[in-house]
């Protein structure tokens, strides 16, 4: 299974009370599932969100609870719980959300991305271009947030071969990324990374290396040398070296990957 390579949104912290008697506490639970998602301790995060759930499983708490329970699972690899609180969380933004609330976007984006790792791609596109209609009309179609469901789209419509379409996409985030953050943001040059690669796929590989290759130094200046990021834009630029037979770099590349990663876990 080919896992995203973005994580599935989380919800907003509620404001609204819940019905049980201490909503405020329950509160301060999903703050701090919040951060414990961020340090990856799922165990303790689902544990503070199921119980969540269970004392607010139909209003407003309990739809925050399953989208982060989504974003919790897909991060697991777990596409069963992932799809299962994906659709919960959907039903309740419908129900309890007006139809273009951003919280309804965020629903949609992350069954989106479980329908598409799961080869729902029918599905997985309608409801991206369903989360992006929301967020342009609520945010403008030059808000960072517009750019990250580009982005998800693009995706699809790489691994689907669709590569104009694909290309397309990413420019455009690219631009609101620039625009909006600046041309150095990690979010701008994450873009551009991916930009690179649909280029390779598309066989312009001077292209794909000279894009590729500036973004990787880039992001490796930002972020550092290690992360999920910077290893997914070495890989970019790796591609594009063996299509043009410097395959010695990319094999030294795809190994500082491996070492790096091994040594991250």
């Amino acid at each position: 299974m080919k896992w995203s390579r973005r994580p599935a949104r989380r919800a907003p912290t509620p404001h609204r009370s819940s019905t049980t008697s201490s909503p405020q506490r329950i509160i301060n639970s999903l703050i701090l599932a919040s951060v414990y998602l961020d340090q990856r301790r799922f165990a303790e995060a689902e544990t503070l969100l199921t119980a969540a759930l269970r004392a607010d499983p139909e209003e407003t708490i309990g739809m925050t609870a399953d989208i982060d329970l989504t974003s919790a699972a897909i991060r697991q690899e777990d596409c069963v719980q992932a799809e299962k609180h994906a659709r919960l969380a959907l039903a309740s933004a419908r129900r309890l959300l007006p139809p273009s609330h951003p919280t309804l976007a965020i629903a949609l984006n992350n069954l989106a991305q479980v329908c598409r790792l799961t080869g729902n791609y029918l599905e997985a596109e309608r409801s991206y271009r369903q989360a992006l209609e929301i967020w342009e009309s609520v945010l403008g179609p030059s808000h960072p947030d517009v750019a990250h469901g580009l982005m998800n789209l693009a995706a699809l419509c790489h691994e689907r071969g669709r590569e104009p379409g694909a290309e397309q996409l990413y420019r455009r985030a690219v631009a609101i990324f620039d625009q909006a953050l600046g041309p150095e943001s990690p979010d701008a040059l994450v873009a551009r990374s991916e930009l690179a690669d649909v280029l390779r796929a598309e066989r312009r590989y001077t292209e794909a290396e000279r894009t590729g290759g500036a973004t990787m130094a880039s992001l490796e200046k930002s972020l550092g040398p290690e992360g999920p990021r910077v290893w997914r834009a070495m890989v970019n630029y790796a591609r594009p070296l063996r299509e043009t037979r410097r395959a010695q770099e990319a094999e030294a590349l795809l190994t500082r990957i491996h070492q790096s990663v091994t040594a991250f876990r």
